[in-house]
């Protein structure tokens, strides 16, 4: 099984994603104060939401010029670092993973998540059927392997 590394999103994927067109501009833009007063701080980003977690997957789905990939996130709500594994096996191996908290499932199988290495199923804590993006498995639940 192969894994291929990604950085975390990033606001040209993000925009992309969401059909905006990314701009130099757009990473470089400083606050625009009000005319009465000082700049507010700068709103949190959002998280992005499962349409664009799916949309980031399709496009290394696409980039690596395979049929399947599973696409994993060390953080909830697809945030952190994105792992994607192309062509992944059947169901009928275990496969170890880094910790993650979300993902999305391009393959034709429902995918099975465990809370420790191993795929021992008293560990089973999710699973993800395919097409489907899960941005969270439980509260602050890791998966660390999955068939």
């Amino acid at each position: 099984m192969t894994k291929v590394a990604l950085t975390a999103l990033s606001a040209v994927s993000l925009a992309t994603a969401a059909g905006v067109a990314f701009t130099p501009a757009m990473a470089a833009a400083e606050p625009v104060p009000p005319p009465d007063g000082p700049a507010a701080a700068p709103a949190p980003a959002s998280p992005p939401t499962n349409e664009a977690a799916v949309t980031v997957c399709r496009r290394a789905l696409d980039d690596l010029q395979v049929r399947e990939v599973v696409c994993f996130w060390s953080g909830q709500n697809f945030a952190g670092d994105m792992s994607v594994y192309p062509r992944p096996s059947g169901t009928d191996s275990c496969g170890s993973i880094d910790p993650v908290k979300s993902a999305v499932n391009l393959t034709r199988e429902t995918r099975l998540l465990y809370a420790f290495y191993g795929c021992d199923p008293g560990n089973f804590i999710a699973q993800v059927e395919p097409n489907e993006a899960r941005s969270q498995f439980g509260p602050d639940t890791t998966a660390q392997s999955w068939r």
